[in-house]
């Protein structure tokens, strides 16, 4: 596999489940300034910033936040909802793709295509679930990303899932967690490393390249015969 680089953007900020409006104001915000970038991410990852304490659960505006953030921004941005749903919008703002626990839903597409690269999401329960995270790998994703809210007791369980997923399914996994009123954000490649990870606030910008897949496969133990 050639070598293509996928620009990943995080826009890190703390919730503000109060004022749906503050909150929504503080993504755009982000938005804008991570597309100002010199180089243009590919896709912004976006943390859950509404709750259900604080909203009529009958209607959650996260996803038309997603919707709206990708048409402004001309990217593909991916969120998670109250209900740790998972959705993917397009540059156009249309969803392409969503996930929930395990895909139970059945018309759901849990990949897609950003500039030529397949990737999968899924929501944080599934790390729980090997084959849950094996569909995605068995559609072709070269990159998952896996959303939702674990508590921070977990914080080592949800890290070292990631890595052991990772290196099962020989991907990249781009996780985010949100716990409290912290984000915790981390990067593992196919060889289980973790490459990036962030606790910050503001705009994290990461680059992944996806031509390492092919190295960690003729490398790895999983897919070579060993004594």
């Amino acid at each position: 596999m050639e070598d293509i680089e996928l620009k990943i953007s995080l826009l890190q900020t703390e919730p503000t489940f109060k004022d749906i409006n503050l909150a929504a104001g503080k993504i755009q915000n982000l938005a804008a300034k991570a597309v100002s970038q010199k180089k243009r991410p590919n896709i912004l990852v976006v943390p859950r910033i509404f709750s259900t304490q604080h909203i009529n659960t009958s209607f959650d505006p996260t996803v038309e936040l997603l919707k709206n953030t990708a048409a402004r921004c001309r990217t593909t941005v991916i969120s998670f909802d109250i209900f740790n749903k998972v959705y993917a919008a397009d540059p156009n703002g249309n969803i392409i793709a969503s996930c929930t626990k395990s895909c139970e839903a059945k018309d759901e597409t849990m990949v897609f295509s950003v500039d030529g690269v397949c990737c999968g999401i899924a929501p944080i329960s599934n790390l729980k679930f090997p084959e849950a995270i094996k569909q995605s790998a068995a559609l072709g994703a070269k990159v998952l990303f896996v959303l939702g809210v674990w508590p921070k007791s977990k914080e080592i369980y949800w890290k070292l899932l990631n890595i052991v997923r990772a290196i099962e399914n020989q991907f990249f996994i781009v996780a985010l967690n949100q716990f409290e009123k912290q984000t915790a954000f981390i990067v593992v490649d196919p060889w289980g490393r973790v490459v990036a990870e962030n606790k910050g606030s503001g705009v994290f910008t990461t680059v992944i390249n996806i031509g390492q897949i092919d190295a960690a496969k003729s490398q790895s133990i999983l897919y070579t015969e060993t004594n």
